[in-house]
């Protein structure tokens, strides 16, 4: 019993040290201060690293370069400013954005750690790395892997699309921001403990969308060797069909509208008139006119058209894949518009006479409770749902596998009343990313409970695992490209099991013709 005393002691004594050292990496951009922590129900210390310059100050709507040589002593102790953001947010803003935040283990000598860059999410149109969700010190803590988290620019800054006289390749400047994340990664993650050949990418929503552009994209050097998409790809864009969007934001309209929005209406000095202009005043016209900016074709530098016909071909990165979306991804998104009916939306959305019935009669709303849908908001919800997120992945999964790309795919459809963001809202976009990061907290005045607790520890060791060795998977059978999938299953009562896929895709037949040639 004294000599149980006496570990405990010493194993506190050894952490109050371990807090007491001020963390120190010495790189080309400098020699970097981070901070010592700990996490709850975590005996081992965290390196945090705030604010690394990856990249400097770029010249507005110009490829980034990277950070420039330097010997100085810098802080990264506080979080970075985002970049400018197309919405109102207290955030701090800049477009001198370039930064990534590193979560680490305590140093020990080892420089073999698995890697894992995470890519927020938010359309392409806003979105930080300094999120508390997205606070990667629980993952370092737990699993003994290294989280790097870098901003991107977005919106305007980040995908101003075509615009006169501007390069093509320089239409995605977010996702060029990226590889340069990615090359830092590269030359500097071994000074962390890191292994620059043991990287896994995973995204959400957008950085989902990007972390599969890469994958299509680099196929030749690619630096990363497995990638994580929790509900987002190249084919699920903000828009549902990316040749549509290719379309309206090839014509040069949104750039050119926000051009004469801010008197700037010469085609030709475009884009010299608009570097003048103040951020301030291009967010304003964006947010005004609600224009929407996101990846766009240039010329297979950072995005392709088709992914399908890539990947069909072989012209992917040979890598491990994860893929999976949420139960009711867009219950959130319905909710603010409750007017329209199943009907009128059916009528609108699809044209075609048999289609349209079919899809009336799968999602048929009874408010007496005689079906799965007892308002019309709870239909679109599924049915969007459904055709966007669910029915995408399922086909996209099965592509990828026929190919000879090892894939898995996962469903995520827990919920409870103390996470939820409206009541009834499921397993909402994003719901999951707590979870994954072991950041949970609880909304509507709850605390945490034991089975959160439980599917977050198991989701994140499931993540890191899979970046440890993606050869193995996740642990549960992977994708064979047959109709009837298997799918890990995380459900209701917070546990995951294998499943296969038919209820979950029940009504993924309709939808096949619509997706047939799409990008």
């Amino acid at each position: 019993m004294l000599s149980l005393a006496i570990l405990v002691l010493f194993l506190e004594a050894c952490l109050a040290i371990a807090l007491t050292v001020t963390p120190r990496v010495i790189l080309e951009s400098g020699q970097w201060e981070g901070i010592a922590t700990t996490v709850p129900g975590s005996p081992n210390t965290v390196h945090k690293f705030l604010g690394i310059r990856y990249g400097a100050a770029p010249v507005r709507f110009d490829v980034a370069k990277p950070a420039p040589p330097s010997k100085e002593l810098k802080r990264a102790v506080e979080n970075p400013p985002a970049c400018i953001e197309a919405r109102n947010s207290t955030e701090k803003q800049s477009e001198d954005c370039l930064f990534l935040n590193i979560y680490t283990p305590i140093p020990d000598g080892r420089n073999d750690r698995a890697v894992m860059i995470f890519l927020f999410g938010g359309g392409f149109q806003y979105g930080s790395a300094s999120h508390s969700m997205y606070d990667g010190s629980s993952f370092a803590a737990n699993q003994d892997v290294i989280i790097v988290v870098p901003n991107y620019r977005t919106n305007v800054f980040g995908f101003p699309g075509e615009a006169p006289g501007h390069p093509i390749d320089h239409r995605n400047l977010g996702l060029l921001d990226q590889h340069l994340a990615f090359d830092w990664v590269r030359k500097n993650i071994a000074q962390f403990g890191g292994d620059p050949k043991k990287v896994t990418l995973f995204g959400q929503s957008a950085g989902a969308r990007a972390a599969d552009f890469h994958t299509l994209t680099m196929a030749n050097h690619t630096p990363f060797r497995a990638v994580i998409m929790e509900s987002g790809s190249a084919e699920l864009t903000p828009l549902a069909d990316f040749r549509r969007a290719y379309r309206n934001t090839s014509t040069d309209e949104p750039f050119m509208r926000l051009c004469r929005e801010v008197g700037c209406p010469t085609p030709h000095a475009s884009i010299a008139c608009m570097r003048q202009i103040p951020a301030t005043k291009l967010k304003e016209g964006i947010m005004k006119l609600g224009l929407y900016f996101g990846s766009t074709f240039d010329n297979n530098t950072a995005t392709v058209i088709d992914p399908a016909e890539r990947r069909q071909n072989r012209r992917a990165a040979n890598i491990s894949l994860l893929m999976g979306t949420n139960a009711n991804e867009q219950k959130v998104f319905v909710k603010r518009e409750e007017k329209m009916t199943l009907e009128e939306y059916a009528g609108n959305v699809f044209g075609n006479r048999p289609t349209r019935d079919r899809v009336r009669e799968l999602y048929k709303v009874d408010p007496a409770g005689s079906t799965n849908f007892t308002t019309d908001v709870d239909a679109i919800a599924a049915l969007e749902t459904d055709y966007a997120y669910t029915c995408l992945t399922s086909r996209e999964a099965n592509i990828s596998a026929t190919a000879g790309y090892p894939t898995w795919r996962y469903f995520f459809n827990f919920s409870s009343p103390n996470i939820e963001s409206f009541p009834g809202s499921g397993a909402y976009h994003g719901a999951e990313i707590r979870f994954v990061f072991g950041n949970l907290i609880a909304r509507n005045g709850g605390s945490v409970t034991e089975t959160e607790r439980n599917l977050s520890a198991r989701m994140q060791k499931l993540w890191a695992d899979f970046a440890k060795d993606p050869t193995k998977g996740p642990g549960w059978p992977q994708v064979t490209g047959e109709k009837d999938q298997n799918v890990g299953y995380f459900g209701m009562d917070g546990k995951l099991t294998a499943v296969k896929s038919d209820s979950i895709d029940r009504n993924c037949r309709l939808f096949q013709k619509m997706y047939s040639g799409r990008a």
